[in-house]
Formats: C-alpha cells, structure tokens, sequence
C-alpha cells in the first residue's frame, strides 16, 4: 500500500514512486483522482491528519501573538499575505517548528494562518485545531475541505486579503467567538481527523 501525500507538488513523481503498489491512497482529492486516470484503476482520496499525542494544547503556554504561521513561507500569494498580515498585525509570528516545538506555538496563537501551496489541504489545517488554535484557512472548496469541515463552525474560510485581515481581526476582538472555534474545531478533528481514523 502506498500513500502518496504530495500530488499538488510533483504528480509524476508520484505515479512513478506509488503506482505500482497494490493499493494506492492519495491525500487529496483531486490527486486521487488525477492518479486514478493516469493508473487506470482506482486510486482512494485518504486526507491528511493529526496526532493527538503530539498536536495538542500546551496548557501552560499562555497566548502571546495576534496571529500565527508555522511553515515555510514560499509561494508568491503566501507570501503576500503574509507581509500583509504582518503589517496589520505587527505581533504575529512566522517561522518553522517540529514535534513538540510546533504545539507550543500553536498554543501562543490566538489564531494560526494557512495559505495551502497549490489548493491541498495540508496538515496544518488538521495540526492546528488539534492544539486548540482557531485556523483561518485559503477557501479549498474544490478539494474536499467543506467535506471535512463546516466552515465558520470548526473553521474560517477567506478568498482574498480583504476577507483574511478581516476575519482576523474578528477572532482577535472576540474572544468568545474565537474560544468557541477553537474548542469545536479541536473537538471535530479529535473525532474524525486522526491518524487513527485514517488507518
């Protein structure tokens, strides 16, 4: 069994390391579905996931940036919305972060930022709200995200700059609202959005 996780980066390299494996599982959807075609026989959209012993809430870590991203800041409309929000938002964080790391910032955030590379739903929007972080996420509708989620229930949707300083800047002057979204965001990939769960 193979599960091929990067189908919106390279999809040749993916049918050449993955197509030859009986069972073949892609962590998007219309990667799954791109493969499908290419092998000739089907080829299962498995999403992505977190770890619940790993991506959780850091109790003692207190809340201490506006706004958030942990990940690599590539991609011209990435980081163009990141300088954007950096400007709004001059007590934001960007930068990278593993393991336990990564929780830790999660949980200084009052709300973590996603700017998916190329229309995947990647695994930060699984990690964050396991650590309990309110994600404003890029509006993948076309890739299985409102599958997954109910938008403005576990999640915020934006379309464009305008929509994501302003959805941000809601969480942050609400924080019952953001609290809220936060607990059922966690909650809902808990329940459903686990590694477990996947195998």
């Amino acid at each position: 069994a193979a599960w091929a996780i990067d189908t919106h980066m390279d999809m040749q390299r993916a049918i050449e390391r993955f197509g030859n494996a009986d069972w073949v599982f892609a962590a998007q959807k219309n990667g799954a579905e791109q493969m499908g075609t290419a092998l000739g026989r089907p080829v299962s959209w498995l999403p992505l996931a977190c770890d619940p012993e790993l991506h959780r809430p850091v109790a003692e870590t207190e809340k201490v940036f506006d706004i958030g991203f942990v990940g690599h800041p590539v991609g011209k409309r990435r980081c163009e919305l990141l300088d954007a929000l950096e400007m709004q938002f001059p007590n934001s964080w960007i930068g990278q972060a593993f393991h336990n790391e990564m929780a830790i910032m999660f949980s200084q955030f009052n709300v973590a930022f996603n700017c998916s590379v190329g229309g995947d739903v990647n695994m930060r929007v699984f990690e964050a709200q396991a650590c309990g972080c309110p994600l404003v996420t890029d509006d993948i509708d076309d890739n299985g995200l409102h599958e997954l989620f109910d938008v403005g229930e576990h999640l915020v949707c934006y379309r464009n700059s305008e929509e994501l300083l302003a959805a941000v800047e809601r969480l942050n002057s609400d924080e019952e609202l953001r609290l809220r979204l936060a607990d059922q965001g966690r909650r809902h990939v808990l329940s459903c959005h686990t590694y477990q769960h996947r195998m």
